[in-house]
């Protein structure tokens, strides 16, 4: 949640570029609350960078509407969500030890070939690595719940990859948002699907 400074700070920074005016202090004391009540759920961190790209993007002189500061929040809030995620993919991360993660990776390199590692290499979206990926961490198979969650977890990946690789995608107002660490996060999306398409094709015998 957003602090009080930051969406003090939020609306001097756009004021300085976008001023305001208010036919009584009564009036911008309400507006002021109006405000905090629109951004409160906002991060410190997604409130600076909505700032700084309405800043940067922005041609119209007046303030902005409470949409629009919610889409530049909302775009902003996609963007970390993106990176994080991008970040935290299991296949690109060791929090083991090298020995424990080669033997738990070779155990699992022997369940993976089964019937359920064929038909997660089968399925489309292909979840074939996040199954892997869960027989190193737990040393064993999922349960019908897991196998839903992997699966889910797949094509989550893959529709946020294809928004690194395209640098753009659509916030809530229509709006066609780039973000400037798309090239990096495409970058880890890469090492991910070509470790999945290599795992696919080792367990469908190709």
């Amino acid at each position: 949640m957003s602090s009080q400074i930051a969406i003090s700070k939020f609306m001097t920074d756009l004021a300085m570029h976008f001023p305001k005016k208010h036919e009584s202090p009564g009036a911008e004391k309400a507006w002021l609350q109006s405000m905090v009540a629109t951004l409160r759920g906002y991060s410190d961190d997604v409130l600076r960078e909505a700032a700084q790209h309405i800043i940067d993007k922005r041609k119209d002189r007046f303030f902005p509407l409470p949409s629009e500061l919610k889409d530049a929040c909302d775009a902003a809030q996609r963007i970390q969500e993106n990176i994080t995620r991008a970040k935290t993919i299991p296949a690109l991360r060791k929090p083991m030890s090298e020995d424990q993660w080669d033997a738990r990776t070779a155990f699992a390199n022997d369940l993976v070939p089964g019937p359920l590692g064929r038909q997660a290499a089968s399925d489309e979206p292909c979840w074939v690595l996040r199954l892997r990926d869960f027989i190193v961490e737990h040393q064993r198979m999922p349960d019908a719940r897991e196998i839903e969650r992997l699966k889910r977890e797949a094509r989550e990946f893959d529709v946020i990859n294809a928004e690194c690789i395209r640098g753009w995608f659509i916030d809530g107002g229509g709006n066609r948002v780039a973000w400037d660490q798309a090239k990096m996060c495409a970058a880890w999306g890469a090492k991910v699907l070509d470790k999945r398409e290599k795992l696919r094709a080792e367990v469908l015998g190709k």
